[in-house]
């Protein structure tokens, strides 16, 4: 088997789809899974594509993680009214383009509130598809960190995980907070934080703009900060790690470039 890493989507399908082909992942491939480290929606404007893509891949090979825009989405449908934090989010944007309608009075909001809810999607992120991490061998797979609590595997609370997805995942790392996994062989991987924040805070690399996959024995982050200009160009577009069963991972930057063979 062969395993595609991606994080951070962010609802930009083109950005996904391309790099993901320049990776080499074929969702016909019954030896490739896709593996996605959170944050699929938010942002960009394609939120029915990205939907559609992942739900056609088969669902033992897409593993789906619960990522902090996936729980920004639930809050906004159980709170039942947006707040500033949502527009700036992409969350209202992302509702808008399931309900395909624009919010522009309080009557547009509760048919779109209502429409997001009985929506196919809404069901799908309840889906038993998607979990709190996964561990493959001597990776670990988060949003962005594991719960700081005894013997997590067994003890961490849906509060527990749900705080996990927030944090800065380099200082939670630097602060030896994944020490003990670390001693015992473990990788953790993970999006949320960009990348350029990884190469500053842990690389050594000041002020970096560098957007490609941070690694080191213990730890590899994957988001490079998904967007696009005003102009549409590709301005970034996600990483992706592939980890093959020959036990070796290969990294691939922002725009599908291969940087490095890397022994775990």
């Amino acid at each position: 088997m062969k395993y595609f890493v991606i994080s951070d989507i962010h609802s930009f399908a083109t950005e996904m789809k391309w790099v993901l082909r320049q990776a080499g992942f074929n969702k016909k491939n019954k030896h490739h899974t896709l593996i996605v480290c959170g944050d699929i929606f938010d942002r960009g404007n394609e939120t029915l594509e990205v939907y559609k893509y992942l739900k056609s891949i088969p669902k033992k090979r897409c593993i789906l993680v619960k990522g902090n825009h996936e729980s920004l989405y639930f809050d906004l449908l159980k709170r039942g009214y947006p707040m500033y934090h949502d527009s700036t989010n992409g969350t209202i944007n992302t509702f808008c383009q399931i309900a395909q309608q624009s919010f522009i009075t309080d009557d547009d909001w509760d048919e779109i509130k209502t429409k997001v809810k009985n929506h196919e999607i809404t069901q799908w992120l309840k889906s038993a598809q998607w979990v709190d991490y996964l561990e493959l061998d001597r990776y670990i797979f988060v949003h962005s960190f594991i719960p700081v609590t005894w013997e997590w595997r067994k003890h961490a609370s849906a509060a527990d995980w749900e705080n996990a997805r927030w944090g800065n995942p380099a200082k939670q790392y630097l602060a030896g907070l994944f020490d003990v996994e670390k001693n015992n062989g473990k990788t953790l991987v993970v999006g949320h934080w960009h990348t350029w924040h990884f190469h500053e805070v842990l690389g050594g690399d000041i002020g970096s703009e560098n957007r490609d996959i941070y690694y080191s024995n213990h730890l590899i982050a994957l988001d490079g900060g998904v967007q696009r200009t005003w102009y549409g160009d590709y301005s970034a577009h996600p990483n992706v790690l592939v980890i093959d069963d020959s036990d070796f991972s290969m990294c691939f930057d922002q725009y599908g470039s291969k940087l490095t063979n890397m022994e775990t």
